[in-house]
């Protein structure tokens, strides 16, 4: 499940042309609106570090977000 959630954010950010650096626990990229983030696929949270905040779900979250910008 891991890596599903792990390529599926992956495809999101290449869909959108965001840009990410891959690590091996976690993916940082730069999403408008909200700043740089990192992505922990394993227990699937988001960090967003400008507000030092914590998502749950962070996968829908950053679908959601994107939707909403383009």
């Amino acid at each position: 499940m891991k890596e599903l959630r792990r390529n599926e954010y992956l495809d999101l950010l290449e869909a959108n042309a965001l840009i990410f650096e891959e690590k091996e626990h976690s993916i940082v990229a730069d999403i408008p609106k909200i700043g740089q983030t990192t992505y922990y696929p394993k227990s699937n949270k988001l960090l967003i570090h400008k507000e030092n905040k914590w998502e749950d779900d962070g996968y829908y979250f950053i679908k959601n977000t994107l939707k909403n910008v383009c």
